[in-house]
């Protein structure tokens, strides 16, 4: 029998390499395992799973936790096994989260690479981030979840204009949520980051009138807009002017 289909045991973790698709490791999901008193006796009948190398193809949490306890490593040996095994495994296990997905794919794709710069630049949520490359791409809702699932994600011909426009757009509402508190809030809902954006391609003047604008009137954003009524307010703001200035004309 291969030696590969061992369960194998060691002590010595800095053996285990991960590669940069792996998934980022939860503290919380590591502190579960550490402070499950049955996890050790569990442990050597689920291993981790690791290459030639010793490359980490299924179970970071289990070595961590496995490191914090200080007890041995228990492992398989899949020979042949890649990074293209790693989400495939895991799936098996857990569904992944976005940013798991996009963390995979920006090992060796510049599409999901640009998203995480975007996450890291702007600390805004993937959500967000999204919606925005999404309706730039003029990709529908299921085509859209599609690509991004299965690395087809293609977005860096609009990369300029994503990048104009939430180098604007997000540090203005911050600003107004900061002045406002939740009056603001809804800004940084589906509906008003399209009407936003709509706004933005189709006369950057009025846009830059309501970012402007945004900070100084009194005028609430309301939760429940749809689409076209998100598109008004948005206007309202672009065309709202103080008092003092209406009254003159």
């Amino acid at each position: 029998m291969s030696k590969s289909l061992y369960v194998h045991s060691t002590d010595d973790y800095d053996k285990f390499q991960t590669y940069s698709c792996n998934r980022i490791t939860s503290p919380d999901h590591v502190n579960k395992l550490y402070s499950d008193p049955s996890f050790p006796e569990k442990f050597p009948s689920s291993p981790i799973v690791v290459n030639s190398k010793f490359y980490v193809i299924d179970g970071q949490h289990r070595l961590k936790a496995a490191q914090k306890l200080g007890i041995p490593v228990y492992y398989l040996i899949d020979k042949n096994a890649d990074e293209k095994d790693i989400k495939m495994r895991n799936q098996q296990m857990k569904n992944w989260s976005i940013t798991d997905i996009i963390h995979y794919y920006a090992s060796d794709n510049d599409n999901y690479k640009f998203l995480e710069q975007l996450k890291e630049k702007y600390e805004i949520n993937y959500s967000f981030i999204l919606s925005v490359v999404n309706f730039f791409g003029k990709a529908r809702r299921y085509e859209a979840s599609y690509n991004l699932k299965n690395g087809k994600l293609n977005i860096l011909k609009r990369k300029n204009e994503i990048e104009e426009f939430l180098g604007s757009y997000v540090p203005n509402i911050k600003k107004c949520k900061e002045m406002k508190s939740t009056g603001a809030a809804p800004l940084f809902l589906f509906a008003y980051i399209i009407a936003a954006i709509k706004l933005f391609q189709k006369d950057k003047k009025s846009y830059l009138s309501f970012l402007k604008n945004i900070h100084k009137c009194s005028l609430e954003f309301p939760y429940t807009a749809k689409n076209g009524q998100a598109d008004g307010y948005i206007m309202r703001i672009a065309k709202w002017r103080p008092a003092s200035i209406a009254e003159k004309d």
